[in-house]
């Protein structure tokens, strides 16, 4: 009977050390793979390959130009709280909002008091303006060819204006001369005409202010013959070149179209043009914005992408593209509105605006090398990891209409206490996410950030 406990007895404390033994192998286990998660990301912050420039998340604005929406103190409060780092002041009709068509002169104290509001609004951010996009109704038709009576009344009416921004002490950091003209005079076959304008009208700043930065001609995009037409005629005389890029005519246009081929079209349009100006061997270093961008280029119908998270998607992946080139600044089209606003007429923020909030205070400063697994599919993934005097972040941009990846936060050297925002389809407002392993959906923005939650 002895014998048979101690049997028992041993087969017992046997089992029990076989149990325990098990039992922590398991934890092992579940603790390694809990740390060797794989992630579709990794970021060598030893290693930087160059420079994401905070004026590249600019926008358009042209509350400026109508008292009483400038005045609006939410639409401040969103201003001051997006901060866009480049605001460009652009309106069509901005020469008709700001002249007495009777005397056919500039309404001095109505420019002073709407440009007073919007410093307000704009903050440290750095101006340009476009201070006459189509000539005054009262002038001439916007789509006529000026003569050349008009044309001496145009020029008079550019250096008015600026005498008055200098005059009140309005700060503008950059003058940008015509907006999308070049269409009209080429099809009248008169472009010489138009630029040997636009010299005459640089040549008048200059008189006035030696060393203003000025350029132009905010083209329509950079067609030929146009563009070369343009530079050998006035690279020269300026410090900087603009031009816009829209995707679409229509909301029929698929997203796919939207987030690659469109996106691809911007970034060889930025190649050209930089491209052609150092070709023409400017004698000093020039600048270059866009300074207009979204996705549909005609008001109506309304493009619902504009508000949503592919918009969102479009404009970061732009910003993405355009951070290789030295490019100095891009102003989306544009702050408020139904049909294009980052935020909409009652003041809302709609779903870019988050990214331009993410940009403008994270998202710029140094940028390091990033590198994605074999499981992702070739530029499903688009990565700007950078560092500033936040610290570190990441926007990790996700076009893949079917694919999700998984990012390890421990893995792109980020903790637990990082913040990590997520933009996508069911989240149009950012959802904050915690744990280390994050899953990236389908048309989908990740923001990850060392800021203090």
């Amino acid at each position: 009977m002895r014998t048979e406990l101690k049997n028992k007895k041993q087969y017992f404390i046997g089992s029990a050390q076989i149990m325990l033994v098990a039992s922590i192998l398991l934890i092992f286990m579940q603790c390694n793979q809990c740390k060797e998660v794989d992630s579709d990301l990794s970021i060598e912050w030893e290693t930087r390959i160059g420079e994401v420039p905070v004026e590249l998340w600019g926008v358009n604005d042209y509350e400026v130009t109508d008292l009483i929406s400038v005045k609006d103190s939410l639409y401040k409060a969103r201003m001051q709280a997006i901060k866009p780092s480049l605001v460009r002041v652009h309106f069509a009709y901005i020469a008709d909002e700001f002249t007495d068509s009777i005397a056919r002169t500039w309404d001095e104290e109505l420019i002073v008091d709407c440009f007073k509001h919007a410093a307000e609004a704009f903050g440290d951010a750095k101006i340009m303006l476009n201070p006459i996009a189509k000539w005054p109704e009262w002038l001439c038709d916007k789509n006529l060819v000026l003569n050349q009576q008009q044309e001496n009344e145009l020029v008079q009416l550019f250096v008015d204006f600026l005498k008055i921004i200098k005059r009140n002490n309005i700060r503008v950091d950059y003058w940008e001369i015509l907006n999308e003209r070049e269409n009209l005079y080429y099809k009248a076959g008169k472009l010489p005409q138009l630029w040997s304008l636009f010299n005459r009208i640089v040549r008048e700043f200059r008189k006035i202010e030696a060393d203003i930065v000025i350029g132009g001609p905010g083209l329509t995009y950079p067609k030929e013959p146009h563009f070369s037409m343009f530079l050998d005629s006035c690279i020269h005389n300026i410090d900087f070149v603009s031009w816009h890029n829209y995707a679409s005519p229509n909301p029929t246009t698929s997203n796919t179209f939207i987030l690659n081929n469109a996106v691809s079209t911007i970034d060889s349009f930025a190649n050209y043009v930089i491209e052609q100006a150092k070709l023409r061997n400017a004698k000093h270093e020039m600048q270059y914005f866009l300074t207009e961008l979204n996705i549909q280029w005609t008001w109506s119908p309304i493009e619902e992408r504009h508000a949503n998270h592919i918009g969102a998607l479009y404009m970061a992946l732009v910003v993405e593209e355009l951070a290789k080139y030295p490019i100095n600044g891009v102003a989306m089209w544009h702050f408020k509105g139904n049909s294009y606003g980052i935020i909409d007429k009652d003041n809302h923020m709609r779903t870019p605006a988050y990214l331009y909030q993410w940009g403008n205070e994270f998202i710029w400063g140094d940028r390091f090398q990033s590198s994605l697994s074999s499981n992702v599919v070739e530029n499903d993934l688009k990565i700007m990891a950078v560092k500033n005097s936040s610290g570190k972040s990441v926007l990790v941009i996700n076009r893949s209409k079917a694919n999700q990846y998984q990012i390890n936060l421990n893995a792109i050297g980020f903790n637990s206490n990082a913040l990590v925002q997520l933009i996508d389809e069911q989240n149009q407002t950012p959802l904050t996410i915690t744990g280390h392993v994050i899953t990236v959906p389908k048309h989908a923005l990740l923001f990850i950030s060392e800021a203090l939650k």
